[in-house]
């Protein structure tokens, strides 16, 4: 005889079943009832990849519906303060896909809900090469600000993860949008010499995506 599921295993399942149905609302309040965290865990991760899903089937990331995709995202992200039952690879493609609609505020918000300083520090500097590929030095320029100001930006070895992330954003407006004095002006204000000097010298070569 087969064993029956738990009470959270059938809210889990219900959850799901509801957020592949469009029954996004029914589906948070299904999953706010379990109890168990890898069963919450495993409800909201298949909420939000079916939320994802649907956004990235859309061509126009500015179009009405697609901003409506992501205010949604956002709403379930909101419910849920802690980052181990929410952070998964889909976040990689959130993060683009809120700057890309204007939204880097929303971009920058989440990102600085993650406990995790590696992953935190990490997107940053996905948000910040997103934004110069955009060529928009001032959203550049606030998201370097919160990252200057996060407490964890010194790794444990010392690296200074702004210095990494100007270096990225150097070769951005760089190789991608052909901006060579911007990015010289990022490249300087990196703070490590060799590392200024490695992305100056590089900076000034051909970007190697063209060869």
């Amino acid at each position: 005889m087969s064993e029956q599921p738990s009470h959270d295993e059938a809210l889990r399942d219900l959850a799901i079943r509801q957020a592949r149905s469009g029954q996004i609302e029914g589906a948070r309040q299904t999953a706010l009832q379990i109890t168990d965290k890898k069963m919450q865990r495993w409800a909201w991760i298949r909420i939000l990849y079916t939320q994802f899903l649907r956004l990235e089937a859309l061509e126009d990331v500015r179009s009405k519906e697609a901003r409506e995709n992501l205010r949604a995202m956002k709403e379930t992200l909101a419910l849920l303060s802690d980052d181990s039952l929410w952070y998964g690879s889909y976040v990689t493609n959130l993060l683009p896909a809120l700057v890309n609609a204007g939204d880097s505020v929303g971009a920058i918000e989440i990102v600085g809900r993650m406990n995790n300083p590696v992953y935190r520090l990490i997107h940053y500097g996905d948000i910040a090469d997103c934004q110069a590929r955009n060529n928009d030095p001032e959203g550049v320029g606030q998201t370097l600000s919160v990252l200057s100001k996060d407490p964890d930006r010194l790794d444990a070895e010392g690296i200074d993860m702004l210095d990494l992330v100007l270096g990225r954003v150097a070769k951005e407006f760089a190789w991608v949008r052909g901006d060579i004095e911007r990015a010289k002006q990022y490249a300087a204000r990196i703070g490590e010499a060799i590392e200024r000097e490695r992305i100056l010298n590089q900076i000034a070569e051909p970007s190697p995506w063209s060869k």
